[in-house]
């Protein structure tokens, strides 16, 4: 009965409403230096996880469900003895959260309250995904590009016109480095070098090099611009 008293009351600090808010996400602390909560991980089937660190070191509060409010989302752990934790999450931007974590203890008297303000994870290799096309149809070279994930690396395959109309350079598995992506072809006499470029007009582009060396000591290369299918 306490603790239905209790959760009742926090809940009834609250608003509830439904909010359009992103799930399987992860926010971190912006200030990386900071003791107490340091991630907060948001799923999609309603579980809410948040680890934070101490002096004694780092702690996993466990997983437990989340209430959705007027502004973001609710949720609360049983602490140790009689007290409860409570965390609400309230979006400032897209990409931005504020967290106001509430320490309740039995008596009340020891009640803590402190703000974090977090940043969105964006995975670096999340924006090379998907399948990209060489518009220029006529040109001789590089015709598309098709990049999967594949656990902390990139699964790229290339293809280049040839004869039978499109073939295959074979699929690499690479990490991305100085904001790039280098596959080494023709036991390293061809290098394919591929950058992102800023989207114009929301269209995502690549920039790809492909240099060659020659056996004459000299090096060939052309660079190709390929746009993101939409098609997945």
């Amino acid at each position: 009965m306490k603790k239905f008293f209790r959760l009742s009351l926090i809940m009834a600090l609250f608003s509830i409403s439904a909010y359009a808010f992103e799930n399987n996400t992860v926010w971190l602390n912006e200030n990386h230096n900071a003791q107490g909560v340091k991630k907060i991980v948001v799923t999609n089937n309603g579980f809410i996880e948040v680890f934070s660190s101490n002096k004694n070191g780092r702690q996993a509060w466990g997983r437990t469900t989340y209430t959705r409010t007027a502004n973001g989302l609710l949720a609360t752990w049983k602490g140790h003895r009689s007290g409860y934790k409570v965390v609400v999450l309230e979006k400032i931007q897209n990409h931005k959260m504020r967290a106001t974590i509430k320490y309740l203890r039995g008596n009340g008297r020891d009640n803590k309250v402190n703000i974090v303000n977090l940043r969105k994870y964006m995975d670096p290799n999340k924006k090379y995904l998907g399948k990209w096309i060489n518009q220029d149809r006529g040109a001789r070279g590089i015709t598309q590009i098709n990049i999967s994930s594949l656990n902390r690396e990139l699964l790229v395959e290339a293809w280049k016109s040839c004869s039978t109309g499109e073939c295959s350079l074979g699929k690499q598995r690479i990490r991305v480095s100085n904001n790039q992506i280098v596959l080494r072809l023709d036991r390293g006499n061809k290098v394919v070098t591929i950058r992102e470029t800023r989207a114009n007009r929301g269209v995502s582009t690549l920039e790809v090099s492909v240099s060659r060396n020659s056996h004459n000591g000299m090096t060939k290369s052309k660079t190709f611009y390929l746009t993101k299918s939409r098609r997945r």
